[in-house]
């Protein structure tokens, strides 16, 4: 079963709500958060739309539609889901606001807006972008997910070719909560039988796209030249505690886990 999630705005916590009765062409609104499944959406590639989903809900499997004619202003609703743009969606991260987002209409470049005045029970319209709260969102956990975070660090270890030995590696993950910043660490020790203070380390902040993966990297830790250097990676999402780690050992012709 898939996660579910709310997409909470930034002004006044409000989220996305289909109006009842739920029923295909039920219109949205911002609402205050409950626990009911016309709040709780999932997020579904579209194929052959690189970068773009619809987004699901776990009421009857509506889809975020806008109203045609499409244009500044047009509303939002539930909808039966076709193969038409103005039901694909983008998630584009707000500059200067970790962990809120632009939702990007495929069409026209529009994107979901809370209608003025912001109260709980406004519409959701689709509307050109500006630089104010009613536009961002954020992809908040629902009761009852449950996430499975792995990754993938020494494979991605960048080389020219297998005889030149590495020197800054890549990492990526999948399996994280949707759309949340992270918290990445590692620690890379040249010798682990030598002085301590013979290593490199770095926290960065990353974030998770809406698939709950990631990519991060290049990490330049120098030339890899020492057989039973180590290498620690661990990613943790502190909003859910969900966390994965990895380390790996140089053998001086590839690494083990």
């Amino acid at each position: 079963m898939s996660n579910k999630y709310y997409l909470q705005s930034a002004d006044e916590g409000l989220v996305f709500d289909i109006k009842v009765p739920v029923a295909s062409g039920s219109s949205l609104q911002a609402l205050v958060k409950k626990t009911e499944t016309n709040q709780q959406w999932t997020f579904e590639s579209v194929p052959g739309q690189s970068g773009y989903y619809y987004i699901v809900s776990a009421d009857m499997g509506l889809v975020v539609d806008i109203k045609t004619p499409v244009a500044s202003g047009s509303g939002l609703q539930a909808l039966e889901k076709k193969t038409e743009s103005n039901q694909w969606w983008m998630f584009e991260s707000v500059s200067g606001h970790a962990g809120n987002f632009y939702i990007v209409s495929a069409e026209a470049g529009l994107v979901v807006d809370i209608k003025t005045p912001v109260a709980s029970g406004s519409g959701l319209q689709a509307l050109e972008k500006k630089t104010e709260s009613n536009q961002w969102w954020s992809v908040v956990s629902a009761p009852g997910n449950t996430f499975d975070p792995k990754l993938a660090p020494p494979v991605t270890f960048i080389q020219i070719d297998p005889p030149v030995t590495p020197t800054s590696f890549s990492v990526t993950g999948t399996g994280f909560p949707a759309g949340h910043e992270l918290q990445l660490s590692w620690l890379y020790v040249l010798d682990p039988e030598g002085d301590p203070e013979d290593s490199t380390s770095e926290t960065v902040s990353i974030g998770a796209d809406i698939s709950g993966a990631f990519s991060a990297g290049p990490f330049d830790i120098g030339a890899i030249n020492v057989v039973g250097a180590t290498l620690g990676i661990k990613v943790t999402d502190p909003a859910t505690g969900a966390s994965a780690n990895e380390q790996a050992t140089w053998q001086g012709d590839g690494w083990s886990l």
